[in-house]
């Protein structure tokens, strides 16, 4: 790690000036809610689409996690059936925990963090509980996300299938991954960050009865990396903030620095083994993508499954 206090973590200092260096706060505007997603041009699009060219589909979302079993608080779905003898009809009520939920495939709103009190583009967080976020919030995202995909597989790095908890990656190993998969970041990329949870060995999760697979990831030193990169959204099988601590008195720098600071969302719960598996097969490691969220006025995730196309 790259502190300097001695215990191997940074500091709260440290940590805030790394997060002032990758700040995009009024890099678009002082009314910005888009944040990275503007890295996305229409050309990007484009040639996004050319990519297409098998028609191989792949999807990455998961099941809604619990819904196998009933009367369960944080994801149940309750039928109402209606109608007469010439016709009848089933309603859903769904409700659903969406973030904290392992497994759970879910597009982080930019409203979702804060970092001292001030979300993405330096807008104050709420002070008290509100049943909706005045700012940054998921419907932001109405239009969806149409890009490059890029798959980055962590513990092909190592030889591994997945990573282990002690295995973090220094940025000299990750800018050494890129070169060894042949992989060339561009501006307004998706990155898809493969930690291999689908093998990792399961845990109790204190959030829910799924079981929470633990693995390490990047060392939050990737971060500079990751910002000069200018990636529009990551999406990761594991999420980006790992069980080992990196920061003192923060167990979740990486989305501090991507959502709040950056501007970049997080997709967490991806399921990536099929898209790994379909990257081989074609040989390539970009594809198209596509990301189409719910739109929930002022909240601050929506469930998504995203599509990867060769």
């Amino acid at each position: 790690m790259i502190g300097t206090n001695g215990s191997g973590l940074l500091s709260p200092e440290e940590f805030g000036r790394l997060a002032e260096k990758v700040s995009n706060w009024g890099r678009w505007g002082a009314d910005d809610q888009l944040g990275a997603l503007n890295f996305i041009t229409p050309a990007i699009v484009r040639r996004a689409l050319a990519q297409a060219e098998a028609g191989d589909t792949v999807h990455c979302g998961g099941p809604i996690p619990g819904m196998e079993r009933e009367n369960l608080a944080a994801a149940s779905l309750t039928l109402s059936f209606g109608g007469t003898p010439a016709w009848q009809s089933v309603d859903d009520r769904l409700t659903l925990e969406i973030h904290g939920r392992p497994g759970q495939t879910h597009l982080d709103a930019l409203a979702h963090i804060a970092y001292r009190g001030r979300g993405y583009n330096d807008r104050a967080f709420p002070s008290s509980p509100t049943n909706r976020m005045p700012f940054n919030g998921i419907e932001s995202v109405r239009k969806g996300v149409v890009g490059r995909g890029v798959l980055i597989d962590l513990p092909r790095a190592l030889g591994k299938t997945w990573l282990a908890p002690e295995d973090v990656l220094s940025p000299d190993q990750f800018s050494r991954l890129l070169v060894e998969q042949n992989i060339k970041l561009r501006s307004g990329d998706i990155l898809y960050i493969r930690h291999g949870t689908a093998f990792a060995k399961p845990t109790a999760s204190s959030r829910s009865e799924a079981p929470l697979a633990v693995t390490g990831g990047l060392s939050i030193a990737c971060a500079e990396i990751i910002h000069k990169a200018e990636p529009a959204l990551i999406a990761t099988d594991g999420g980006l903030d790992i069980v080992r601590p990196q920061v003192q008195r923060n167990p979740i720098p990486w989305h501090v620095l991507c959502i709040a600071m950056m501007g970049v969302r997080l997709i967490d719960g991806a399921h990536l083994e099929n898209l790994a598996q379909a990257c081989s097969r074609h040989r390539k490691s970009d594809f198209l993508t596509i990301i189409a969220p719910i739109e929930i006025v002022g909240g601050t995730a929506s469930p998504v499954n995203p599509i990867c196309i060769f």
